[in-house]
């Protein structure tokens, strides 16, 4: 391996890790937002205010945020991985070949990208039934 695809792989590498905890913590930090606009506005769900109304706004607008760039940072990381796999494959190098491998897993099942999606649309769910349900009242 010479010096530009070694330095190539290195980064590559370290931009797969810090993409990986980036998307944990976005997770983290719109699951802390949801969660502590719920609770302020627990009381008050059936019945929002315009604060409340407007504080929810905010969040289901930081969780759309949130889906779109955690398909961005998903796509990014497609992309590293199949630049690291190209690379490991000219060397006989096998680190993140064989790590996304699903050996013995059915297509069918849902991958860690599903997850994240469903987690973040179920929460832009839950405040259009919030918010449909204070329009009914």
């Amino acid at each position: 391996m010479d010096l530009h695809e070694q330095v190539e792989y290195e980064q590559a590498c370290q931009m797969l890790r810090f993409q990986a905890r980036m998307r944990l913590s976005v997770l983290a930090f719109i699951s802390t937002v949801n969660g502590s606009v719920i609770t302020i506005c627990s009381q008050r769900l059936r019945a929002l205010e315009l604060g409340d109304a407007a504080l929810s706004a905010v969040t289901f607008l930081l969780s759309a945020v949130g889906v779109l760039f955690d398909y961005r940072l998903v796509n990014q990381m497609k992309w590293y991985h199949r630049r690291l796999c190209s690379l490991e494959s000219r060397y006989e190098m096998e680190l993140f070949t064989h790590s996304y491998d699903n050996h013995d897993v059915p297509r069918r099942h849902l991958t860690g990208a599903l997850m994240m999606r469903l987690f973040y649309c179920a929460i832009l769910l839950f405040w259009i039934v919030i918010w449909i349900f204070n329009l009914a009242s």
